[in-house]
């Protein structure tokens, strides 16, 4: 989902992995507000994994694995890809996967 969604998931179900989507289509001319909404973003994601929200909603699933996937259509500016670089780190040490791709649309 967009970064807009805040509070909606949209995800893929593989093998054991969850990948879990955000589409960021915002230009980087507010850097900071853009920082921020994807943080909510993000933040809203980990809570849902942390809180193990996936197995009351789908129980269906054995998953062990889970991968946040942001797809920018625009290049982020230097903070932007130092923020993507700390999130990255901090999640890699909750166990998260990070997949970060800039497609021009």
């Amino acid at each position: 989902m967009t970064v807009w969604d805040k509070e909606v998931i949209d995800f893929k179900y593989i093998d054991d992995t969850m990948w879990l989507y955000i589409f960021d289509d915002l230009d980087w001319n507010q850097p900071q507000r853009h920082i921020k909404l994807l943080k909510n973003k993000i933040n809203y994601y980990v809570d849902f994994i942390k809180n193990k929200e996936y197995v009351t909603n789908y129980p269906e699933y054995n998953l062990n694995k889970f991968i946040i996937s942001i797809t920018c259509t625009h290049t982020p500016t230097t903070d932007g890809i130092s923020f993507f670089t700390d999130v990255s780190k901090i999640l890699e040490a909750m166990d998260i996967g990070t997949r970060l791709v800039v497609e021009f649309l």
